[in-house]
């Protein structure tokens, strides 16, 4: 989430900048509610406390960060990207979770019993079953 958001005239675009020092510039013209502000009032953006919205309290707009950074990039690029974060989070119970179906050889039961009932298969289709010729 920001830390920090500044408007730069200039571009016509906010300027983002996040705790790991990264910065995102989206144009104005994507923001609802900023289309007939005056450079001035756009230069009042504040971030919430919380760093999930920006709002200008003079213009009444406020706007929910990950919703905006989803309407500028796509929802499947910005799903993939809060989805990966997920999959890398390390903690304890998921270290012990790992281990411990690693311990048991690393497949579930049920993974294993859907291989060891699949019929073999043999060019141009199954074999026949037992006692048929």
């Amino acid at each position: 989430m920001p830390v920090d958001a500044r408007y730069d005239a200039a571009r016509d675009a906010l300027d983002l900048e996040f705790r790991s020092g990264g910065v995102i510039t989206i144009p104005r013209r994507v923001v609802p509610g900023l289309g007939g502000a005056s450079p001035s009032a756009l230069d009042a953006v504040r971030v919430s406390p919380a760093g999930d919205a920006l709002s200008w309290p003079s213009l009444d707009v406020d706007i929910y960060v990950p919703g905006l950074v989803e309407r500028v990039f796509g929802t499947r690029l910005f799903a993939r990207a809060t989805g990966q974060r997920g999959g890398l989070r390390r903690s304890t119970a998921k270290a012990d979770a790992a281990r411990a179906n690693g311990a048991k050889g690393g497949a579930s039961a049920q993974a294993t019993d859907r291989i060891a009932h699949r019929a073999p298969r043999v060019r141009g289709g199954l074999l026949p079953a037992r006692g048929c010729s």
